[in-house]
């Protein structure tokens, strides 16, 4: 977990002609670097060139674990992401989007000490020993699996539907139903051809330039670090039905209606 701190910032556009606001915003970070003295201000004046539109820094949160707490909020809003940092909002999913990076926010100033912690025990070698987790582990261990279970469920889901995607783009295209079908997917998928992927084959080298390869390759010995790990109960069975009736009914209908 990356726990540098820095600035957490929300830009909006305004439109010069019409004085009024447009509905993309940019959530962006700049961290706590050393002699880097630029601020939330300065990158947006840095992607004011070229932007015929008036950038405004709305909201700056100053906060640790900066670059976590950015990847969460664009992780939580990835369906309004338009490109990069940019999303489009709506009024209220606008002031959503802040009160959760102002709530994340409070949580890392919270818990700042325990992420240090955690940072430091990294770098330290592993003793092997199990700890008996407290009432709070359990309760947090038990949520983290239900989060891995969905999250699963999820990727599965999105699987699913790229696979119908794929199979209704590459069809032949015919009248009737498929056309239909095709025309209507094309706001959502992209077709793109992938170039060839040019690689450095360091077996070949080494064979072919023995003397330069033992030139330039040096042996590095890493020391060794600390791992945290959790033990699964054997015995714990987390079925998705019981842990979100709402993802599982859901799941479940768009499969069938794919299949």
């Amino acid at each position: 977990m990356n726990i540098k701190g820095g600035e957490l910032y929300f830009i909006r556009e305004n439109d010069v002609r019409t004085g009024e606001l447009t509905p993309y915003v940019k959530i962006g970070i700049v961290r706590d670097k050393s002699g880097d003295k630029r601020t939330s201000q300065d990158r947006a004046l840095e992607h004011q060139t070229g932007n015929p539109r008036k950038l405004l820094v709305d909201s700056i949160l100053e906060t640790p674990s900066v670059h976590e707490i950015e990847n969460i909020i664009h992780n939580l809003y990835a369906e309004e992401r338009i490109y990069g940092e940019w999303f489009d909002f709506s009024a209220e999913q606008f002031e959503s989007a802040k009160k959760m990076a102002m709530d994340l926010v409070q949580m890392a100033i919270d818990n700042q000490d325990k992420f240090q912690m955690a940072d430091s025990l990294a770098s330290k070698a592993s003793k092997a020993e199990a700890i008996k987790p407290t009432t709070e582990i359990v309760d947090w261990h038990s949520k983290y699996l239900s989060a891995e279970v969905r999250i699963k469920e999820c990727k599965a889901l999105q699987s699913v539907i790229k696979d119908s995607f794929v199979t209704i783009i590459e069809a032949p295209v015919v009248v009737g139903t498929q056309k239909e079908k095709q025309e209507a997917l094309e706001p959502y998928v992209k077709v793109q051809e992938r170039k060839a992927k040019i690689e450095f084959d360091i077996e070949a080298f080494k064979e072919a330039r023995p003397e330069l390869y033992a030139k330039f390759t040096r042996v590095i010995r890493s020391e060794p670090k600390g791992s945290f790990t959790v033990s699964r109960p054997k015995d714990l069975v987390f079925e998705l039905s019981k842990i979100d009736i709402e993802l599982y009914k859901y799941s479940k209908e768009v499969k069938e209606e794919l299949a």
